[in-house]
């Protein structure tokens, strides 16, 4: 059943169609909706979250704001993220869909697909980021990318569910815990 629904929307959103300009198949995707899609999984991405909101505050000089994010909540999340992903991933080991496409970005744990890391990620972070920001658009965007892992062919349905399930109620709750213990005066 989980194979069934994942390889339906990878087939509507993401792959196995063909391409209009060059009356063949383009590596199972058109363009434009790779891209788009890749898009979107890149704002989950542990790399983009690790490196580029670090480099930014330091590039724009902010010290102040560098040493405050990486003793945020956000920062501590991200680290519980990697450790309970890394965990699970090499636990479960469960294979990548049949349509996957490897390529070098998917190594050691990474092979595996439970949970959808992204999935945690974005989940956990749009519940630390909740008081913050408006819940349709936290919500709308991790539902996004969970999507987007499915419509690239990079997970199981319910990868992105027990992992948007994982990131809201186990690493949020316990990046905010481990926070508190860590950073409160």
């Amino acid at each position: 059943q989980d194979l069934r629904w994942s390889t339906k929307i990878y087939k509507t959103l993401g792959g196995e169609v063909k391409c209009v300009r060059c009356e063949k198949t383009d590596m199972g995707k058109e363009r434009w909706r790779f891209w788009c899609w890749e898009f979107v999984s890149l704002s989950g991405d542990g790399v983009f979250w690790f490196i580029l909101l670090p480099a930014v505050s330091y590039m724009r000089g902010e010290v102040k704001a560098m040493n405050e994010l990486l003793t945020s909540t956000v920062s501590v999340c991200l680290a519980a993220d990697l450790a309970t992903i890394a965990t699970l991933k090499m636990l479960v080991k469960r294979k990548r869909p049949p349509h996957h496409k490897t390529d070098s970005r998917f190594v050691g744990p990474d092979k595996h697909s439970f949970p959808s890391g992204h999935a945690t990620r974005t989940w956990a972070l749009a519940r630390i980021l909740l008081p913050h920001y408006n819940v349709l658009y936290l919500s709308g965007w991790a539902s996004l990318v969970g999507l987007s892992r499915i419509s690239l062919g990079r997970h199981y349905v319910s990868d992105v569910i027990a992992g948007g399930l994982i990131g809201w109620f186990g690493i949020a709750a316990a990046a905010t815990s481990i926070h508190h213990r860590l950073f409160s005066s």
